[in-house]
């Protein structure tokens, strides 16, 4: 005959692999054991069915979380947060805001990631009001989450700072406060482009208020995460399209394909088809009409490249970023007619252009001597173009949209590492 406490291991097996797999149980299963915590096994067992309660969340289970956020312990408060945040309570949204703060002064750095995800999901834009006023004094740690948690209830967001932050952590931090602080969330977000000065290798812009429909963003696995952010997707329009690895600066770079771009996506990226039909610099009408494409971008400073770059296609379905540079596709199917089109106006003379956006990747593995730095960029559109020009064995003229400020590990200066990488790759700037 089992123990107790055997029957509670594999009960905590039960409710560990129905919230990895986001799966409900019956509220009659999850009930007698959420707010269990004596004895020490009944807590362990507790934990996970907190977890997977927020996949079941009807409304005597919602109640019996409730009680839990209400109660003691910052470590189960949190893990009620998140569920009740899944379930999407608003209800919860004062107690998960007054928790958040108080994580502040506990420096529960993992408790508080996961707690600012619940505020984010629960949906409540005055709590980011309120939030926002701690910046000025919030720890370093904590500042990034109050920044997050502004960003996905309101929309408004500012870009990293100009500099590298490793040459001076303490003024940059200050610049990042300063810029999230002054955000006016009163007003509607509203994405500008400010253009800077041309370079020998493009033009600068800086992007306010991305609107993040083309983005690098958190899987915020939270139930079957240790860490509130740790592996990271490429994304159109709020779906995955690549899983592209994790936040770990010693794991390689790798790319999953998971889906393809939905068509809003697809449609806003075409939007600036007519003004790529033919691309021979950076001119200003060329730059006003891809202002909207970058405001679609998330808030960060960019320089705008015009490149012609050798093809070598792939037979990978999800390419992995062996060489230095990867270019991958977002959408599914060619339409033969159209690359033929393509391939006669550019056998003719033309040039138009692909839009990709790019962020460079530094890892250094635990046994490497040396990190590996790799560039991976993702069509916007251009498919059909990118083809016509493989099959015609001729450079392809791309529209590089050079992410200088990617959320994942990047190199000290990413933009001598796009001219390296590019160069590698046997692109040119295109004249």
């Amino acid at each position: 005959m089992s123990e107790p406490a055997d029957e509670a291991a594999e009960l905590e097996d039960t409710f560990r692999t129905a919230a990895a797999e986001a799966r409900a149980l019956p509220e009659e299963m999850l009930l007698p054991w959420i707010t269990a915590v004596e004895p020490a096994y009944r807590e362990r067992v507790a934990q996970e069915a907190v977890r997977a309660a927020g996949f079941a969340a009807t409304p005597a289970v919602v109640a019996a979380l409730r009680e839990v956020l209400s109660g003691a312990g910052v470590e189960r408060r949190a893990l009620a947060a998140a569920a009740l945040g899944r379930a999407g309570d608003i209800a919860s949204a004062a107690a998960i805001e007054g928790l958040l703060v108080e994580l502040v002064e506990h420096a529960n750095q993992r408790a508080f990631g996961f707690t600012a995800i619940a505020l984010e999901r629960v949906g409540d834009a005055d709590a980011a009001r309120r939030l926002q006023t701690l910046i000025p004094t919030a720890p370093d740690w904590a500042v990034y989450w109050i920044n997050r948690v502004v960003k996905r209830l309101t929309g408004h967001s500012a870009p990293a700072p100009e500099g590298d932050w490793r040459a001076d952590p303490a003024g940059y931090l200050d610049r990042v406060r300063a810029a999230w602080s002054s955000l006016d969330l009163a007003a509607a977000p509203m994405p500008t482009v400010a253009w800077g000065p041309a370079t020998a290798s493009g033009r600068e812009a800086v992007v306010h208020d991305g609107r993040g429909v083309f983005a690098l963003l958190p899987d915020d696995q939270g139930a079957t995460s240790s860490w509130p952010e740790w592996d990271y997707s490429w994304c159109h329009g709020g779906e995955r399209l690549y899983a592209a690895g994790s936040v770990c600066s010693t794991c390689e770079v790798w790319l999953t394909r998971v889906g393809w771009a939905p068509e809003h996506a697809v449609e806003l990226a075409q939007s600036v088809r007519s003004a790529v039909a033919d691309v021979r610099g950076l001119d200003p009408a060329l730059l006003t009409a891809v202002e909207p494409l970058l405001g679609a971008l998330v808030s960060s400073r960019y320089q705008l490249r015009l490149i012609d770059l050798p093809l070598e296609g792939l037979v990978h379905e999800s390419p992995e970023p062996e060489r230095p540079l990867v270019i991958a596709p977002t959408q599914q199917g060619l339409d033969p007619a159209t690359v033929e089109q393509y391939e006669d106006a550019i056998a003719s003379g033309a040039r138009p252009a692909a839009v990709v956006v790019a962020h460079v990747n530094q890892r250094q593995a635990w046994d490497a001597d040396e990190p590996r730095t790799s560039l991976t960029g993702f069509v916007l559109d251009g498919h059909h173009k990118l083809t016509a020009y493989a099959n015609l064995d001729t450079p392809a003229r791309v529209l590089l949209i050079a992410d200088r400020t990617p959320p994942l590990p990047t190199a000290p200066d990413p933009l001598s590492a796009f001219d390296r990488l590019i160069a590698e790759a046997g692109g040119r700037d295109a004249h």
